[in-house]
């Protein structure tokens, strides 16, 4: 959206610093300001010079439609005061007016812009796409319902503005009515739902620390890293492997769990069966606990399997509760987005 602000101030710019030579065109108050051409002409001079469209926009853009339709739903909006005042003065400032806002915004937003919006989206998305698994039919389908809410929802440029800043916030209107719904779409085309995993990232469930938080993985005699993990505070090591579908924890784990509490008979969910790394198939319990300290964060409502005789792990589900992961194996660190 600052890209958007920028076309938006050089078309003023160029508008205003021209004033005193245009000639036809009339202001709110009366004042002949120039020809259409001759605005225009400056407009598309200014408006590329300020974004280097070829660079930013691909060519995608139509800048001509644009300041043709910039020209003649501005000049009518202002004073010829305005424009001379502004010529010294804060060219931001006028554009945070809804009332320019609002007459630009029709312009800008036609099919070049939608078009340029979803392919910056999709790149976002595949930028976020660890495993590889979205196709460019799903991010763009992901991509087109994001751009429609994004501008339908927009009255204004503050408006614009704050829900593009406010996009991780799960209680931004940002979030609950153009993330949550489109995201839904996503993954009913991915073919996910609640039951293909045993966790998911659910952001009020997270909390503590900044944006993300930097957990040590600490070397186990070459054979992996382990991470340390509080639950409920009982403090283990666990192996973290990312080859593992859940997160395990042992019967003597589970016992000191029962033992204060932290687990209750209404927080067994079923079994499920494990392939060890030795091939060796066995039935585990699935339980939900609470309470889990890793980094800066204190996650609630995680589900991990207890299996006999089998070791602490920490695999890809526990991991899935968070918005964004990642290694850092220069540094031997897990990286956790909240």
């Amino acid at each position: 959206m600052k890209l958007f602000s920028k076309i938006f101030t050089g078309m003023l710019f160029v508008l205003i610093y021209n004033y005193s030579n245009a000639q036809k065109l009339k202001t709110k108050d009366g004042e002949i300001v120039g020809s259409k051409e001759q605005l225009v002409s400056y407009c598309l001079d200014g408006v590329l010079e300020e974004v280097n469209a070829s660079q930013e926009f691909g060519g995608d853009f139509d800048f001509r439609e644009y300041c043709e339709c910039a020209v003649d739903n501005l000049i009518p909006q202002l004073y010829s005061w305005e424009m001379m005042a502004l010529a010294e003065g804060s060219i931001e400032e006028l554009l945070m007016e809804d009332k320019i806002f609002n007459s630009l915004w029709s312009c800008m937003y036609g099919e070049e812009t939608r078009y340029f919006f979803i392919r910056e989206c999709v790149k976002g998305v595949y930028e976020e796409d660890l495993y590889g698994v979205i196709s460019e039919d799903i991010a763009w389908k992901y991509c087109e319902c994001a751009s429609e809410k994004m501008f339908a929802n927009s009255e204004s440029l503050t408006s614009v503005l704050e829900m593009s800043d406010n996009m991780d916030d799960e209680n931004s209107e940002a979030f609950n009515d153009i993330i949550v719904p489109c995201l839904n779409i996503f993954l009913d085309e991915l073919g996910m739902d609640e039951s293909s995993t045993l966790n998911s990232y659910i952001p009020n469930e997270i909390t503590g620390g900044g944006n993300r938080s930097l957990i040590p993985l600490l070397d186990y005699f070459g054979q992996g890293y382990k991470i340390k993990i509080s639950i409920s505070g009982i403090t283990k090591y666990y192996l973290f492997d990312t080859g593992a579908s859940d997160m395990l924890i042992d019967r003597t784990t589970e016992r000191e769990l029962l033992l204060d509490g932290s687990i209750r008979r209404e927080d067994y969910l079923g079994s499920d069966i494990y392939t060890l790394a030795n091939n060796q198939e066995v039935e585990a319990d699935l339980v939900r606990v609470h309470n889990i300290k890793i980094g800066d964060y204190t996650l609630e409502n995680a589900v991990v399997a207890v299996i006999d005789g089998g070791s602490l792990l920490c695999g890809l589900s526990f991991l899935e509760k968070f918005r964004k992961w990642e290694v850092d194996k220069e540094n031997n660190t897990l990286i956790l987005y909240k």
